[in-house]
């Protein structure tokens, strides 16, 4: 929607999208060691896993609600190159919405174990998780300013064709991220053989939880050329092709899982809590299942594209 008024000129928007897609993979790895000890009597712990999550039955809801005001300079002159030349400045609302699904996860994990000795012991792990349900929601809300460059050329009055460049910057925003994971605790064995091979699986379900906030930083930019129809001088049909090009970049993140004793338990159960080296990393697990997310905060490139058609309205 265009409002006009001679030198000045406003712009209103009004969008939204729901997007549905499949097949998308996360691959998440995971290490951690632990020493016990000091000097040469010292032994060490080593866990190592590969988590591969297969999402189906994604989502992505996306809306925008923007004002953006256009100063034409040289409105009044004659030269129609310079008259319909635009500069622009505005605020908009920029709101997502993700929800991503998984089923089923490809699972290894390796549990290696040093004595002051030198010798060491392996276990692996290997399976195919169909049991294992996962479900991540994501919402953010920014403010975004807005400065840009825009350019229309009019033929014999009901002919029109538009050209903007726009970046963009968030100045303010909330962000919040939720997962749940619903799964089973194998109470008779983890890793390697158990002791008596008849021993049937105890399998107990529960979930865990992980919830935070977030602040996210936006930067991007966007460009849009169309053609418009003027059926009346109020009244028009506009046909256009957008792109957007923005990041995403984390800047802080209270997102914290809550530790779950059940991993605990699991080995305390397991054919293989007798070995001080089971019992350490199921204890360096649990106590890492509880911990704030360390390592580098995470980046995203949001790319788009879209042809459309609507109707506009001149007052």
């Amino acid at each position: 929607m265009g409002i006009q008024n001679g030198i000045y000129k406003s712009n209103i928007l009004v969008s939204y999208a729901g997007l549905k897609a499949d097949g998308f993979q996360n691959l998440e790895y995971e290490k951690s060691t632990l020493a016990l000890g000091a000097g040469p009597t010292a032994s060490r712990i080593t866990t190592t896993s590969f988590d591969d999550y297969f999402y189906d039955n994604n989502k992505l809801r996306t809306a925008r609600i923007g004002y953006i005001g256009e100063i034409l300079p040289w409105h009044a002159n004659t030269n129609k190159f310079l008259s319909n030349i635009g500069f622009r400045f505005g605020l908009e609302l920029n709101g997502n919405s993700t929800q991503l699904n998984s089923t089923y996860n490809a699972y290894s994990s390796s549990l290696s174990s040093t004595a002051s000795s030198g010798a060491t012991t392996t276990s692996q792990l290997n399976s195919v998780d169909f049991l294992t349900q996962r479900k991540i929601d994501y919402y953010e809300a920014f403010v975004n300013g807005v400065i840009g460059f825009s350019y229309t050329l009019e033929l014999k009055e009901k002919h029109r064709f538009f050209f903007s460049v726009e970046h963009f910057e968030s100045v303010a925003n909330n962000g919040k991220y939720s997962e749940e994971v619903k799964a089973f605790v194998n109470l008779s064995s983890t890793f390697g053989s158990s002791s008596s091979s008849s021993t049937s699986p105890l399998l107990i379900p529960f979930t865990t939880k992980v919830k935070g906030g977030a602040t996210t930083e936006l930067v991007g930019n966007r460009f849009q050329f169309g053609y418009t129809y003027q059926f009346t001088e109020l009244f028009g049909l506009n046909l256009s092709y957008g792109y957007w090009d923005a990041t995403h970049s984390v800047t802080d993140s209270k997102v914290k899982e809550t530790a779950n004793p059940l991993t605990l338990i699991s080995s305390m159960f397991s054919g293989s809590s007798s070995s001080s080296a089971s019992m350490s990393s199921a204890l360096l697990g649990f106590y890492f299942s509880g911990a704030p997310a360390l390592g580098p905060l995470p980046s995203t490139r949001d790319v788009r594209s879209q042809i459309s058609i609507a109707a506009t309205l001149r007052y």
